[in-house]
């Protein structure tokens, strides 16, 4: 396993802090196996790179918690013909709401399931399998901001077994007082969009 740390701006008009310097993401990817050999021969520290990964849910059996990591499918060259391509922080989520909480009155966190297959090249070039495809199945938790009417948002739309379809993108801050901070990465929604029709609640007397 290999690690890689990218440091990513999002949206069309980059944040900025109170410096003047731009707000950035800090992500890291996880990459397995083959690939973790082939992409860290590739690539060295302060390359640009655009990278096509997989939300996890993965759990930490020594803490007994749950925490979402970035699986990584490719990796390349951000530069292209002498140009950056502009940085792009997305997500794109499509399943059905395992279950939903409501933490303060603007934030929500939907738990999606999802169940995808993906195809990406393989790295070893002396093998006769050129693709490889896998399926991943995950509980997604995704945090959705609100105006202080989160309860009522949550009662009317998001229920148990209702399909979404979410815009979201990957918010990673090293949080905490200097000297003494943790890195925190959550999936937060951009946009959500119903799909079908919204499932009634489930009562149980």
């Amino acid at each position: 396993e290999v690690l890689f740390v990218l440091s990513c701006g999002h949206g069309k008009i980059p944040q900025k802090n109170q410096d003047g310097l731009i707000i950035r993401d800090i992500i890291t990817v996880h990459f397995f196996d083959d690939q973790a050999v082939f992409y860290d021969n590739r690539f060295e520290q302060d390359d640009f790179v655009t990278v096509v990964a997989v939300a996890q849910t993965v759990r930490n059996r020594y803490e007994g918690s749950y925490q979402v990591e970035m699986w990584g499918l490719s990796m390349g060259p951000k530069r292209i013909n002498g140009k950056t391509i502009r940085d792009c922080n997305n997500i794109q989520i499509r399943g059905k709401i395992d279950s939903v909480k409501v933490i303060s009155d603007n934030y929500i966190i939907l738990n999606v399931l999802t169940m995808v297959e993906k195809s990406y090249k393989n790295p070893n070039k002396e093998s006769d399998v050129k693709k490889i495809t896998k399926t991943f199945k995950s509980i997604t938790p995704i945090g959705i901001r609100c105006k202080g009417d989160a309860k009522d948002v949550a009662w009317e739309n998001y229920t148990e077994g209702t399909w979404v379809d979410v815009n979201a993108f990957v918010y990673g801050r090293n949080v905490g007082k200097v000297g003494n901070t943790t890195h925190v990465e959550r999936v937060i929604a951009k946009n959500v969009t119903i799909i079908g029709n919204v499932q009634p609640h489930k009562i149980t007397m």
